[in-house]
């Protein structure tokens, strides 16, 4: 009998590459593809009424002038402080407000801010959005859009994953997926047996469980990977230990039913076999393998 060994020990490799809502606003050269950093606060100021012979300039409110816990959102009807440097997962904003990511210094996510809720699209439903600079949307104050068109349209509201970085956690029928680049957020769970993700989108592993994330660059089976999402659809992105003469950190192999043995494995690469996926599968996952070299 052979030694059955858990694919996830191996080294499946665990970050979401270009996890971005995809096209954003041309008309700003807004996208958002780029790695999420922390900023310090910001302040954002509305023109005050100007004439010739005089100029009002807004001055920012102190911090210690709003008691907000740290957390400044203050509006004297000329200019407003906007909080930059809230956490996602915490969701640590004042009352009435939500931490998105957001474009500070560029056309890319590169920090996070508290917005207002300003609608009730509920985690699933359709939403739009004002751009990644000004990150407002119409989703409820658990979720933020995501994956919008470049009319800022068509987006899905998508919910925060709540715990932290180390142990996050979803609603039910989404899991967390960690970006390598763009913020952690809930995806829709899927099965990588039947790739049942919408047009445009793949299973692939989140770190916690399966998840619809963007496709990436369509890598084929045996070829090199660095993200979960680098691989043709169906296929996962494991560690170069895993995989026979694997000339990268990670290449591409298949996923396989266990059900159906080492056969299929074999006809891609005679030297693989059919591993478990899980130690200990979740329900709904016992037959996941994949195609690695055998013990």
């Amino acid at each position: 009998m052979r030694f059955r060994r858990s694919v996830v020990a191996t080294g499946v490799l665990l970050l979401v590459g270009a996890c971005g809502p995809g096209s954003a606003d041309t008309s700003s050269g807004e996208s958002t593809t780029s790695p999420e950093s922390s900023s310090d606060a910001t302040t954002t100021a509305t023109n005050p009424e100007t004439s010739d012979e005089t100029t009002d300039t807004p001055t920012t409110t102190e911090a210690d002038d709003c008691d907000t816990g740290g957390l400044d959102w203050c509006d004297d009807g000329d200019f407003q402080t906007v909080i930059t440097d809230c956490d996602m997962f915490a969701q640590d904003c004042p009352d009435g407000m939500k931490c998105v990511p957001f474009a500070e210094n560029g056309p890319s996510w590169d920090g996070t801010k508290c917005v207002p809720v300003n609608s009730t699209g509920a985690p699933g439903e359709p939403c739009t959005t004002e751009g990644v600079m000004q990150a407002n949307d119409d989703c409820d104050a658990t979720s933020f859009c995501f994956g919008y068109d470049q009319d800022l349209m068509g987006g899905t509201c998508h919910p925060f994953c709540t715990g932290d970085i180390s142990m996050p956690a979803c609603i039910d029928g989404w899991v967390c997926a960690v970006a390598a680049q763009g913020p952690s957020l809930c995806v829709q769970a899927c099965d990588p047996l039947i790739n049942d993700c919408g047009a445009g989108s793949e299973c692939v592993w989140t770190g916690s469980l399966f998840g619809c994330v963007d496709e990436g660059e369509s890598v084929p089976a045996d070829q090199a990977c660095m993200f979960v999402n680098d691989c043709d659809a169906s296929l996962a992105c494991v560690g170069a230990d895993a995989v026979a003469d694997c000339a990268g950190d990670g290449c591409c192999t298949p996923y396989c039913n266990l059900l159906d043995g080492d056969g299929p494995c074999q006809m891609v690469n005679p030297a693989h076999v059919c591993e478990p996926f899980f130690m200990e599968a979740p329900p709904g996952y016992e037959d996941v393998g994949v195609c690695v070299v055998g013990l």
